[in-house]
């Protein structure tokens, strides 16, 4: 059977409506004191409790998190990302195209070059010859593949691509703050 907690004796004193519905319990003298805890067992009982801890947790997570930013950092200095010059004027003929390119980029003849129509399709060419201009760069380019007779006059929307330069994100990063 349950018993119900002791209570404190009545007194004259008023009681509060919480007092009402949540009578106070007492506890023995002897309770209270075992209770109450200084500042010198608080401590020692801290420092069981560390030493009893292994940290298994935060180690194992420490480690992944040093493993990720290994993986981070590698990634940051190592892979090299190609650099891509992107056409603004583009001319195809039947088995070569005439593109311009901003002057100020690295293109040399025997690079390879690719030429993208607007529906995503994609011709590889062959760069053979480059003519620098004041403002701008033409370049002279070869088809790898004939184009279909239908594509003596591309769209105006097809452009060519040549890959110029590979660079780590780092380089990259350096070279957008300066």
């Amino acid at each position: 059977m349950r018993q119900r907690p002791r209570t404190a004796p009545p007194t004259n004193k008023k009681e509060s409506h919480l007092q009402k519905h949540f009578p106070q319990t007492q506890e023995s003298p002897d309770a209270s004191a075992s209770a109450r805890m200084t500042g010198q067992i608080a401590f020692a009982r801290t420092i069981r409790a560390l030493d009893a801890d292994d940290f298994r947790a935060p180690k194992i997570g420490l480690f992944f998190a040093i493993v990720l930013l290994a993986a981070w950092t590698w990634w940051f200095f190592t892979p090299r990302i190609p650099q891509y010059e992107t056409s603004t004027h583009l001319e195809l003929d039947h088995n070569s195209a005439a593109a311009d390119f901003p002057p100020t980029t690295n293109i040399h003849p025997g690079q390879p070059a690719q030429i993208i129509s607007p529906d995503g399709a994609t011709i590889q060419a062959q760069i053979e010859n480059v003519r620098n201009e004041p403002t701008i760069t033409h370049v002279h380019l070869t088809l790898s593949t004939t184009t279909p007779a239908t594509s003596h006059q591309p769209p105006a929307t097809a452009w060519a691509t040549v890959e110029v330069n590979r660079a780590t994100p780092v380089s990259i990063v350096l070279r957008a703050i300066r």
